[in-house]
């Protein structure tokens, strides 16, 4: 099941031409005047009242909803005010995924594919200030192929929906964001319809437990695990494409909460028979159309990454003699592959180990085995340490600060040489790809 093949191989996609340009202005362009707070015709007026005084009322439930991060209107692009439930829309399917199911490894491939389109804040895609928050639609975020934590989130949730799988978006507090957006499913959703009418239905266990999904950080956690706590640490708001809740429990945390949106004194509801009668808004979404570099693209992308990791090994080092062992360098390009295709394990199906390349199907090893296998002749003759780092698609300053948070070239031996590996996974999406660098340093034993 899922995707065809680790990294879109087999998938049918529309390769677009890449073309490198640099263009200088001098003297350089003005900045453009910031947006009005709502250029043109946004939500209507009752209702964007309506949501002032249901955050209003939200935080006048009691002093621990004070300065909670409540909210039911976000601003698009173009300035203008949207009902959050517009945002909600199933979302078609990446490259390679035609006729998937719910099943476990599709599900850890679409979230991975979620976490991998490249993080940016509105502060820097946008150029604005701190603390303004911009929503685009999934469309324009794999446009631009940046966006920051709702975009993620909204893009897992349609997958999700597409799939069939009832799902929430949750906006909270987390530890590395103080307006984060993760996915949450009830549980109870294991057991799945055929593929087609009258097939055998299909179970899937993890569906059967209450999840938070947090595609910022390509990570899922049970609400009922204390870990989910730290995940997200205050929800305040859940939405669909029907309603949006404001947590005024006084629990904030997932596993401390109750998740029955029915139940008044825990739950807000913006609509509400009492209040604003519930309505079907039309979604703001447009369809969504994948498009892919040519192969050539993603290897020069390799190379780029390659010549900034061993930069910034020789820089580290100065003056000192840094020789490269090819031949490592070359043993870790192979077991970069095999740790993608470990990325997409779930826990049970790590603990098993990974294939042995070129081996049986049911032949499977460790990784610490596979790197005994892959460089075993060398660790004979050497002390070896490496770090294997994985990231979406990013800079060359963030390539660099990697390398050198690993403290690699941090030694004074002259004995010593290093090895670098690269590896980019294409996701049949422009920048949306698995970027792996491997930098290891190898001491010779007495």
């Amino acid at each position: 099941e899922g995707r065809a093949g680790a990294g879109g191989r087999g998938a049918s996609v529309a390769a677009r031409p890449a073309l490198s340009v640099y263009i200088q202005f001098n003297p350089a362009l003005a900045k453009p005047e910031p947006a009005p707070a709502d250029a043109g015709p946004g939500e209507e007026e009752p209702l964007v009242r309506h949501a002032k005084n249901w955050e209003k009322d939200a935080r006048a439930a009691g002093k621990h909803c004070k300065h909670r991060p409540f909210r039911a209107v976000a601003t698009d692009a173009m300035g203008r005010s949207v009902h959050l439930s517009r945002y909600c829309s199933p979302t078609a399917l990446p490259p390679g995924f035609e006729g998937a199911t719910a099943d476990e490894t599709t599900l850890r491939q679409l979230l991975r594919f979620a976490h991998l389109v490249p993080h940016v804040t509105d502060m820097d895609a946008f150029d604005l200030p701190a603390g303004v928050d911009i929503w685009t639609t999934t469309a324009e975020f794999l446009d631009m192929c940046a966006g920051d934590s709702e975009e993620h989130a909204l893009l897992l949730l349609g997958f999700l929906q597409t799939l069939g799988v009832e799902a929430y978006v949750i906006l909270g507090v987390s530890a590395a964001d103080s307006d984060a957006a993760m996915v949450f499913t009830p549980g109870g959703q294991g057991r799945r319809p055929g593929q087609t009418a009258g097939s055998p239905p299909i179970y899937t266990p993890m569906l059967d437990d209450a999840l938070i999904w947090d595609p910022m950080a390509g990570t899922m956690f049970s609400v009922y695990d204390a870990a989910a706590g730290a995940l997200m640490g205050d929800v305040a708001v859940v939405f669909n494409h029907e309603n949006v809740w404001a947590n005024v429990s006084l629990a904030a945390k997932p596993h401390d909460m109750s998740w029955n949106l029915g139940d008044y004194s825990a739950w807000r509801p913006f609509f509400s028979p009492s209040t604003l009668p519930p309505r079907a808004l039309p979604t703001r979404q447009r369809r969504v159309t994948y498009e892919s570099f040519e192969p050539a693209f993603y290897e020069r992308l390799a190379a780029a990454v390659e010549r900034e990791a061993m930069d910034a090994i020789v820089k580290t080092r100065q003056r000192q003699h840094t020789p490269f062992n090819r031949r490592a360098s070359r043993a870790l390009k192979d077991l970069l592959r095999e740790m993608e295709s470990h990325a997409l394990m779930s826990p049970e199906e790590a603990s098993a180990g990974v294939p042995v390349p070129g081996g049986p199907p049911s032949a499977r090893v460790s990784l610490a085995e596979l790197h005994a296998g892959a460089l075993g002749e060398l660790m004979a003759g050497y002390d070896v340490v490496g770090y294997p780092l994985n990231s979406p698609f990013t800079d060359a300053a963030s390539v660099r600060a990697a390398v050198e948070r690993t403290k690699i070239a941090e030694t004074t031996r002259k004995d010593v040489e290093f090895a670098v590996a690269t590896h980019v996974e294409p996701y049949g999406c422009t920048f949306v790809c698995s970027v792996w660098v491997y930098v290891a340093r190898l001491t010779k034993r007495a």
